[in-house]
Parts: C-alpha cells; structure tokens; sequence
C-alpha cells in the first residue's frame, strides 16, 4: 500500500497531518516566529550600531610562521608544544 507512495505523496501526507492536528496552533507558533525575528533584527542593529564594536578589524587573527595563530601582543600563548 505505501510502496507506491512518493515524496510528493508523503509531503501532502505531511501537510495534512499537521493541518489536522496542530492547526489551532499554527497561529501561536508564526507569533512567537515574528517575535523571535524582531528581537534578532534588532539586536544585529544595536550590535552594527554599537562604538565598542570594532569596524576595521581583520576577520581572524595573523598567523606565525609555523601555521599556528600568533598570541595578542601583550599575552603569552596559552598553546604547549608538548603535542609534538
């Protein structure tokens, strides 16, 4: 009987079932979904729009000669060469 189904077949299946069964709650759901973007939009704007942000700053740090990221100036490297 379902070896006939396709994925066409069980994404209708799919639908109907959610229809059916969650339907009431779909509403809630797409709310709290607009919430949720609202909240992401702004704080990505708060974050764009903050002055501790640095705006020039390179997307990683330099690496050493050897292929391993070099420390901040100022710290020590927190990487043991006991891994060799």
């Amino acid at each position: 009987m379902f070896a006939n189904f396709g994925p066409g077949h069980w994404l209708v299946l799919g639908v109907v079932m959610v229809l059916m069964f969650a339907g009431s709650k779909l509403p809630e759901a797409a709310r709290y979904g607009g919430k949720s973007l609202r909240i992401l939009k702004s704080e990505l704007q708060e974050l764009h729009t903050d002055d501790r942000w640095p705006t020039n700053r390179s997307p990683r740090p330099p690496r050493s000669r050897w292929g391993r990221f070099t420390a901040p100036a100022g710290r020590a490297s927190t990487q043991s060469n006991t891994d060799a």
